[in-house]
């Protein structure tokens, strides 16, 4: 495993890439984007440097799912993360734990393990079914998609998701089509644990 520090920047840019087009909820994100005057560019070609275009990224990412406003999503979210791009293996994947969220415990059973979640995915109903099989035919067809974000106490800890529950699923149905080494984006932070989906 080989990881290198990125910003906190970086971390917002991709859950925003991730989220932009998502049907839950692209749509908030469209309305705010109009609120802050501005356009998609500041996701879709964004520039890093500009500290305006960051104000405006945590801001939506606040606004939307909660993020350093100990709501929604990040209710109870440690403020001590480093984040690391780290590069993983494509069968580490399968060990990435899905989020302590009913849905996903339901579809993976109690060791919430992604790899157990594509496993039982044809015998189990799931809320995100259609969504996981959907990414699945675009990852078939050659699309690519904004890295995944887990969270963890260590390098050495279980990787919980924080944002890609229905990417990492599908990445697992479709192991052989994926290249070797995967690339995803990991927090790190001893008290991590007091997250309310870990």
């Amino acid at each position: 495993m080989k990881s290198k520090p990125i910003s906190e920047n970086e971390m917002i840019l991709a859950f925003l890439q991730a989220e932009i087009n998502s049907p839950r909820f692209g749509n908030l994100y469209q309305k705010l984007l109009v609120y802050y005057q501005v356009t998609r560019a500041i996701i879709d070609s964004p520039n890093l440097e500009d500290v305006k275009e960051n104000e405006i990224r945590e801001s939506l990412l606040s606004d939307v799912r909660g993020y350093k406003r100990n709501i929604f999503l990040f209710e109870t979210f440690p403020d001590d993360i480093n984040w690391f791009r780290v590069t993983l293996p494509k069968e580490e994947l399968k060990k990435l734990h899905y989020a302590n969220m009913l849905a996903w415990v339901e579809l993976s059973g109690p060791e919430r393990l992604a790899g157990d979640g594509a496993k039982n995915l044809s015998s189990r109903s799931s809320l995100h079914s259609k969504d996981i099989f959907n990414t699945s035919e675009k990852l078939k067809n050659g699309e690519t998609f904004p890295s995944i974000i887990c969270i963890a106490q260590n390098f050495d800890s279980a990787f919980i998701i924080l944002e890609g529950h229905t990417r990492v699923t599908a990445f697992c149905l479709n192991i052989d089509k994926l290249q070797d080494e995967i690339d995803i984006i990991v927090g790190i932070s001893p008290h991590v644990s007091s997250w309310c989906f870990y």
